[in-house]
């Protein structure tokens, strides 16, 4: 293999990196992956253990990272019961991000602005939402809500770094 089979990919930049950076991980940096499977293949591929750090306790609280005063504040999401993160689902998922250092820019001769350097982003909020055609239900019987569309998670993150642009 060629030392720069790898390519980095973000918002501006498509890059070579060596395998190194892709397969070495420092106490600091956790590995994550998204995967999807064709329902039609789980019989002729062998089995992908998948082993998830996040608890179900995640959803349990709204904690907020603010004053103390916020912590009553009426939760923003509704949490999914055991059964519904029993069965299989489609969610949305929307991510916000913070700057936590500014992006570096040249501006050439013939009036174009060129970015030099990124700025370095952070996940700031994460929400989890329904799939509109979610059957799940909240409520006393002969009185549910439908869940459909809502949201099961909203929470802001909390960097240990200084945000430069929310």
């Amino acid at each position: 293999t060629p030392a720069y089979a790898w390519l980095f990919i973000n918002d501006f930049l498509i890059q070579p990196v060596p395998a190194k950076d892709v397969t070495h991980f420092p106490d600091w940096r956790t590995p994550a992956a998204l995967y999807y499977s064709r329902h039609d293949l789980e019989t002729s591929l062998p089995p992908v253990p998948v082993v998830n750090p996040i608890t179900r306790n995640v959803y349990k609280n709204d904690r907020s990272l603010a004053a103390p005063s916020l912590q009553s504040k009426t939760p923003t999401f509704v949490p999914p019961s055991s059964d519904e993160l029993a069965t299989p689902m489609l969610v949305g998922i929307d991510a916000e991000f913070v700057a936590l250092t500014p992006e570096e820019s040249e501006l050439r001769l013939d009036g174009t602005n060129i970015i030099t350097k990124t700025s370095r982003m952070s996940l700031g909020r994460v929400s989890v939402v329904r799939s509109l055609d979610s059957t799940a239900t909240v409520g006393v019987k002969g009185a549910e809500q439908r869940l459909a569309g809502t949201p099961m998670l909203d929470d802001y993150i909390k960097t240990p770094e200084q945000v430069m642009d929310y």
